[in-house]
């Protein structure tokens, strides 16, 4: 299975999106399936959660 991470600092803001929109994207391309997508952050803290324009 192929598999992306997108990192970022906090994974507050930047991965997280990139990371729906690269989901969104292969759903879009029927392969949503056979992907695994996360992101993470280089200085992230467990239980912070994405910033509320990230979650939106």
């Amino acid at each position: 299975m192929p598999a992306v991470l997108f990192v970022c600092s906090a994974n507050q803001c930047r991965s997280p999106i990139a990371e729906v929109l690269f989901r969104e994207h292969l759903e879009q391309i029927g392969i949503g399936d056979e992907w695994r997508v996360e992101s993470a952050g280089i200085w992230a803290m467990d239980g912070a959660p994405a910033m509320a324009l990230a979650r939106e």
